[in-house]
């Protein structure tokens, strides 16, 4: 029997695991080439002298003088390109291994992918969550890993930048609503949203002004 078991797992290994390999390290030279890029291009930084500058890596510069900057890519432009290419590649290499048994990077990705789902998004949202699981898990991975590059030496936190997180909130801010309409109607929505149940008619328009505020800026 145990030969038999190690027999029907070295064809896995060597056949389904080298997808893994051959995206992984394509991930790896792509992250690679942009982190050469970004160290080799001269960096114009904030102006006020040659001092320390304790917020540096959470402000935007220009690669003065080199190919990025006449084609208008900033450091974090540039972060975000190397954000939106790890993603890309590590979901497909994920999504490519059909073994029943996940291992490598499936198994690694996967333990990210259950806690948020069984321990966050169920207990919120209950069976209703599944169908934004995956505007949550991209999300989620897109601030971790800007969040991450942002601690590599000479890189950038582009998550810093009002220029990321606007966006990020809007489209957090529009998904919300428009879900909501989806699931519930237009005015029960509006009915539910910003008509708490229960309240005197005196306090109603102050609550409805109330819940206008929260909803606006809770992003």
């Amino acid at each position: 029997m145990r030969s038999g078991t190690t027999g029907g797992r070295d064809p896995a290994k060597g056949g389904r695991g080298m997808p893994f390999l051959r995206t992984g390290a394509a991930a790896a030279v792509l992250a690679g080439t942009f982190l050469l890029l970004a160290l080799a291009a001269p960096d114009a930084r904030a102006s006020g002298g040659a001092g320390f500058n304790p917020i540096s890596h959470v402000q935007d510069h220009h690669y003065a003088g080199s190919f990025l900057d006449r084609i208008g890519i900033t450091k974090h432009v540039l972060m975000l390109i190397i954000t939106a290419g790890l993603m890309t590649f590590l979901f497909i290499a994920a999504a490519r291994s059909n073994d029943p048994i996940p291992r490598g990077l499936r198994n690694f990705m996967e333990a990210f992918l259950f806690y948020l789902r069984d321990a966050l998004v169920r207990p919120v949202l209950g069976a209703h969550g599944a169908r934004h699981l995956p505007f949550l898990w991209t999300v989620f991975f897109f601030i971790l890993i800007g969040n991450l590059l942002g601690m590599v030496p000479f890189a950038a936190t582009a998550t810093a930048n009002l220029g990321v997180t606007a966006p990020l909130a809007l489209i957090a801010f529009f998904y919300y609503h428009v879900s909501g309409v989806r699931e519930q109607g237009f005015f029960a929505y509006v009915k539910h949203s910003f008509l708490p149940p229960g309240i005197p008619l005196p306090l109603v328009p102050l609550m409805m002004l109330i819940e206008l505020i929260g909803h606006l800026v809770r992003p």
